[in-house]
């Protein structure tokens, strides 16, 4: 449906700018000067039939908006300003158009003391806003709530009414003023010239420390467009944005100055000479108290006087108390590191003690109490003593980053400047999250963390994969519960690992995943760099990404991936001087981009790393950063919204998930599972996927390993089916399969001795298990007469340690032993050696234990019966295989079920009961 403009918008005079749909910021970039049309333009027309959004340029005839994004701003423009044309936004808040020919600029809207924060603004000239008919990123529309008549108003009205909100305008410091002081002058006391014994009072009203009422040098057209401030010993004037200090009062009454032209820097050189003389002969300006007691006493005029005290407190003492008033919360983190709890703007915010901040918020309460600053050793004396509370008195209390769990609840920190969190439950209606401002869990915030955007109820993020990300859509089953996954702490998840060549989006598609989970101003880091301190990285970034990893990565870093991983404790000294230790404790993920799959060679983090190509993006399909950016940013809040309301449906879905055999990553594969149903998959999917992508994994893996690669091809031979032998005639032999097959053994990763063969088998043993090769080792004396005589054992003594390489199909499976690892694989009746993790009961009397018993492992048909019965007690069967065995090792099952020791499941599968 075409945006369609107000009539009363429609003035010849007014210039329109061109915005795309769903977004707040101009397409083109002069919209300023040229790229801006009038109401009938066809190319605007033609824009506004497409759906796109449109702005208002402001300034135009005196065209100004008061952007109102809170209500107390509404409410003082509402209740001081005429009724003019009025607008809601798509979030809610106001747009009031007035026509102020005198108004010079933009101004922002603040709360009281907020130097950084914004709650609306005053929009003029250069400025544009988003006009009536459009849509706010988040899908509300603007639409007009009063469709009245312009309304014509002074600056003075407009700063008037919005005084509460308005920064004090920018004066001389009384730094500023004490510099301008000449030298035979510099022992005149400033401090002693009060600004209401300059100004007139009389008309004014206040209280606590302001007063307000009618300019006393031009009046006033609302009756309050001045304001005194004893406390900061100042005035401000709102029609014309000006104000100072006395001495700038005093130059306003005597004509040195008029009242606009009080701005930095006006009262100077011979005009700052003429009020001080003023000052002096009429307003009693009064020599410094240190001039006075230096006299009396018999100082030298430049002698500093003794440190000043308070009631007899201490400057520490002062601002220590100062901080208890104000309900400071020393308390220390798990790893017993001091924090505090301090209040600021009405939230409460964590600090370390040990902090700059820290320290400023003390520097500024001591300065609220005294109007003097904190000395460096009083500020020290401070910080310890509440670091001392806090390591001897506080409570142990742990810290999250971003995320956490709270009694079953998920809560994500927004690290917004009031500190507000996001919780997430299946019992939150109806969209299963809610903002909180107090949230109960302890967030820290490190500096590189950026406020995330505030998620919007109802959303979608189906857009984010087929515009912004780069993934195929056959990997979104595996990816998106990857993502969705990065939102829950307290277990392993897998890192990601993006590869293609150049041109594949690589570092784009990772930037959009932590900004959408973890915002930084600093995503992107170096892996293999030395400089790089992979122990406060990780501390600081649960999710960091580590950009354009070669191949050259040392085996430590790969070692130390997979320890952040599994959350084990590492530590390192504090400082040379000393034996102290700092603790890390934390369990992190990465993205890791690459052309190249990353770690081949390492096995370990092979099985915990999510492997992904990439679409390579050809040059005509390519988008730049910023259109990228943009992209991005309009649907952000909304694929938030969706995250947040399919992670509280997966709370609910989690309990269901039961995975038959669980990977070594199991609570990701859980997870994952969960996360899939939650977003509307098939029941195994993702499981399905994920275990591909470990096949995938693997075989990457062992062609990476130059020994793994030399065992296969050896067993590539379909006649092979075993080798049972000492370990310098197997070096031997995989040594000639490595030259014949022109496999490289130079590099470390090869053993350089029969010695070292033992230990790299054990390396790799679980990614040959996947292949159907399985290794142990045994003495002589230990193998069956058999397996002596099929192998090279015959002349070895009988405690000689013999290697054994044996292959599904072979007859001698059976000698791999169970302390190998492999009870779900071979075949035995042994009780001893069932696993019990795979015990399912049926019925109130029967336990049954089902292992997974490949056919090709069953005994040739020439062993004995028996050996039947051990497999059908330990093994899997299925009713169809029954046709391909011996017909007396049939019989015998025929008897065994008859008998009742054999059952039958709904799958056909034989399983032995124990009665």
């Amino acid at each position: 449906m075409a945006v369609s403009i107000p009539d009363r918008l429609r003035e010849p005079s007014f210039r329109f700018v061109l915005v795309k749909a769903k977004d707040k910021g101009p397409i083109e970039k002069d919209w300023q000067k040229g790229a801006n049309y009038p109401c009938g333009d066809p190319k605007l027309s033609k824009h506004l039939g497409k759906d796109g959004n449109y702005g208002i340029l402001c300034g135009i005839k005196g065209l100004a908006v008061i952007d109102a994004d809170s209500p107390e701003v509404a409410t003082a423009v509402e209740e001081s300003l005429p009724l003019t044309f009025t607008v809601q936004t798509g979030r809610g808040g106001r747009h009031f158009y007035y026509r102020c020919a005198d108004l010079p600029g933009p101004l922002r809207l603040a709360r009281p003391g907020d130097a950084k924060g914004t709650i609306g603004d005053v929009q003029s000239t250069g400025k544009q806003v988003i006009g009536p008919g459009s849509v706010h990123p988040n899908g509300n529309a603007y639409t007009v709530l009063k469709d009245l008549p312009i309304a014509s108003v002074k600056a003075e009205q407009i700063r008037t009414a919005l005084s509460d909100f308005l920064p004090p305008p920018e004066t001389d410091t009384p730094e500023d003023v004490r510099r301008e002081l000449p030298n035979r002058s510099r022992d005149v006391d400033l401090d002693s010239l009060k600004v209401q014994d300059v100004i007139p009072m009389d008309g004014l009203k206040g209280q606590g420390g302001k007063f307000r009422g009618s300019c006393p040098w031009h009046g006033s057209n609302t009756g309050h467009n001045f304001e005194v401030d004893v406390s900061k010993n100042a005035w401000y004037c709102f029609r014309h944005g000006t104000g100072g200090g006395p001495l700038h009062a005093i130059a306003v009454q005597e004509k040195v100055l008029d009242c606009a032209d009080c701005i930095p820097g006006a009262l100077k050189a011979e005009k700052f000479k003429r009020v001080l003389e003023i000052a002096q002969d009429k307003h009693g300006l009064k020599p410094s108290p240190r001039q006075v007691v230096g006299a009396s006493a018999g100082m030298g005029a430049g002698k500093p006087s003794p440190p000043s005290r308070s009631n007899d407190k201490t400057q520490a003492e002062v601002v220590i108390e100062a901080a208890i008033r104000n309900g400071i919360e020393p308390f220390m983190d798990q790893h017993e590191e001091a924090y505090a709890a301090i209040e600021v703007k009405g939230h409460r915010e964590i600090v370390r003690i040990r902090s700059s901040r820290f320290s400023l918020w003390l520097q500024h309460l001591h300065y609220l109490e005294t109007e003097k600053s904190l000395n460096k050793d009083a500020l020290g004396q401070a910080v310890a003593t509440f670091e001392a509370k806090a390591l001897f008195e506080g409570a142990k209390r742990p810290l999250s980053l971003r995320r956490a769990w709270r009694e079953g609840d998920l809560y994500y920190d927004l690290c917004d400047e009031a500190w507000r969190a996001v919780r997430i439950s299946p019992s939150i209606k109806p969209y299963g999250w809610e903002i909180v401002g107090r949230p109960p869990i302890l967030f820290k915030r490190e500096r590189h963390m950026k406020a995330q955007v505030e998620p919007v109820p109802g959303g979608s993020w189906d857009e984010l994969w087929t515009k912004v990300l780069n993934f195929l859509p056959e990997q979104w089953v595996l990816c998106k519960p990857h993502v969705l996954q990065l939102f829950i702490p307290g277990h392993p998840i897998a890192f990601l690992n993006p590869n293609n060549r150049k041109g594949a989006a690589k570092t784009s598609t990772a930037k959009v995943i932590r900004e959408l989970v973890d915002p930084s101003s600093s995503p992107l880091q170096e892996l293999n760099n030395p400089r790089t301190n992979l122990n406060d990285l990780f501390e600081q970034n649960f999710l960091p990404i580590f950009d354009n990893v070669d191949g050259d990565i040392k085996d430590f870093i790969f070692n130390k991936l997979c320890r952040v991983n599994t959350g084990e404790a590492s530590q390192e000294r504090e400082l040379y001087k000393n034996k102290e230790q700092v603790l890390y404790e934390y369990q992190r993920t990465a993205i890791i981009t690459s052309i190249a799959p990353v770690g081949p060679d390492h096995p370990d983090f092979v099985q915990r790393t999510v492997y992904v190509g990439l679409r390579f993006i050809p040059e005509e399909e390519r988008k730049d950063e910023e259109q990228l950016k943009a992209d991005f940013t309009a649907m952000r809040g909304q694929v938030l919204g969706f995250i947040f309301s399919t992670l509280s449906k997966a709370l609910g879905l989690k309990n269901e998930v039961h995975l038959d055999r669980r990977p070594r990553m199991a609570d990701y594969a859980i997870w994952g599972e969960a996360l899939s149903r939650a977003l509307g998959e098939d029941a195994g999917k993702f499981i399905a996927a994920y275990q591909g992508s470990i096949k995938s994994g693997v075989e990457e893996a062992l062609n990476a390993d130059p020994l793994a690669l030399a065992i296969m091809q050896m067993f590539a031979e379909p006649e092979r089916l075993h080798y049972i032998g000492p370990a310098d005639d197997l070096y031997r032999k995989l040594s000639d399969v490595a030259k014949e097959k022109s496999i490289d053994i130079s590099g470390k990763r090869w053993p350089g001795a029969a010695n070292a063969l033992s230990r790299r088998m054990r390396e790799i043993v679980d990614d040959l298990k996947d292949q159907g090769i399985y290794y142990a080792r045994k003495d002589n004396s230990e193998l069956s007469g058999a397996a002596q005589r099929d192998g090279k054992t015959t002349d070895l003594a009988s405690n000689r340690k013999i290697m054994l390489l044996i292959k599904k199909g072979s007859p001698h499976f059976s000698e791999i032993p169970r302390s190998e690892g492999y009870s779900n694989d071979i075949s035995s009746g042994d009780e001893k050696y069932r696993d019990k993790s795979q015990q399912t009961k049926i019925g109130e009397n029967h336990d049954i234990t089902i292992f997974s018993t490949p056919l090709d492992c069953l005994p040739s048909q020439d062993e004995k019966v028996a050996g039947l019965r051990k497999l059908v007690e330990s093994g899997r069967l299925r009713m169809n295989d029954l046709e391909r065995i011996a017909p007396e090792q049939k019989a015998t099952i025929d008897r065994l079920r008859k008998d009742g020791q054999i059952g039958t499941d709904p799958n056909g599968t034989l399983y032995w009961i124990h009665k």
